[in-house]
């Protein structure tokens, strides 16, 4: 089915298709399919009310569950008593990704999970997602503001695209995450079973470093921003930037058990701007990067411009709120994930 092209979904202007290998009602190698098909090249082409007996008669069947379609991983959705207790915060940050040799990722990843089958980036390469950011206002939902942690720095490292073993789904997992205050360092680990670190950050309006605690050098990032903020809505690239941004992240808990969250980078209301970006990796086994240099090209305001083989939407500056699922919320999420990703 998903291979099938409607009628009037050929992906050019002035094509439309007919045949009983299109998308129709039927959806089936017979005449029926193929009349049928016919009729809606014609109504597509002239634009007439043309009544189509079993255009809809049978409709796809591998989407999710319409209780799937109602839910979502989101915080707010969990049920209560979960709903309430969720992280929330506000980023300043800058988001950039990269195509990186799949087979050294992969050193990265723990057993039981492996590459996702993925067509972002060219052949034998996979996506990654470097954010590094300002956590501002980090608290519990329930809680004001000021009885959270202070402002910190924060650096991300994301495989997107990954698959567990058993577990039906795409997910992201995060093999290290650098930040430079202890108490959400420690809430991390334990709640959420990430790879949080405590390292040397510093980050102004056009670099960021990370260094290991002692000092050893991970990677540093020079960026230019080339456009004046606008919300990322304007951008009809926003659809592949929640595809990569806000995939479900996966981790294995301090107990030796996967674990799901959900972080919510609230695309819709983020304001970013394009940036031109260079990061040199300088140690691989603390940063889980290929050693060298890695460049990216500012968000393009349109898909049109995208590469043959590489369909990364490019790196932007991001002012956004964020939240993140309760941890107690993590069967429900694998579930929803399960359900959402069939199609």
């Amino acid at each position: 089915m998903q291979y099938r092209l409607p009628p009037d979904g050929a992906g050019f202007e002035n094509l439309f298709l007919a045949g009983d290998w299109t998308r129709c009602g039927i959806n089936a190698g017979c005449v029926e399919a193929a009349t049928i098909s016919g009729l809606g090249a014609a109504k597509a082409l002239t634009g007439a009310n043309i009544e189509i007996v079993g255009e809809g008669d049978i409709a796809p069947d591998a989407g999710p569950t319409a209780a799937a379609k109602l839910d979502s991983p989101y915080a707010q959705t969990a049920p209560w008593p979960l709903t309430p207790f969720y992280g929330v915060g506000q980023l300043d940050g800058f988001f950039s990704f990269h195509a990186v040799d799949a087979k050294e990722l992969e050193k990265s990843l723990p057993k039981g999970m492996s590459l996702h089958p993925q067509a972002l980036t060219p052949q034998g390469t996979h996506p990654v997602a470097i954010l590094a950011n300002q956590q501002i206002g980090v608290r519990a939902a329930t809680l004001p503001r000021f009885t959270g942690y202070r402002n910190y720095f924060e650096a991300i490292t994301a495989i997107s695209y990954v698959q567990i073993e058993g577990q039906e789904g795409a997910f992201t997992y995060l093999p290290n995450i650098y930040l430079n205050r202890l108490r959400p360092q420690l809430a991390g680990v334990w709640y959420y079973g990430y790879n949080k670190r405590i390292g040397q950050l510093t980050m102004s309006n056009d670099r960021h470093t990370v260094a290991s605690a002692q000092g050893t050098p991970i990677w540093s990032a020079k960026y230019a921003q080339r456009d004046f903020a606008r919300p990322l809505t304007q951008y009809d690239t926003l659809g592949a930037v929640h595809r990569l941004a806000e995939q479900v992240v996966v981790s294995k808990n301090k107990f030796g058990h996967w674990q799901y969250s959900n972080l919510d980078f609230s695309l819709t209301s983020a304001y970013v701007a394009g940036i031109d970006v260079e990061i040199d990796v300088h140690d691989f086994g603390l940063s889980n990067l290929p050693v060298g240099k890695m460049t990216a090209q500012p968000l393009r305001q349109t898909t049109h411009h995208a590469a043959a083989d590489n369909h990364l939407p490019g790196a932007f500056r991001i002012w956004t709120s964020w939240t993140l699922s309760n941890p107690f919320d993590s069967a429900r999420i694998a579930r929803l994930e399960a359900s959402q990703t069939r199609l």
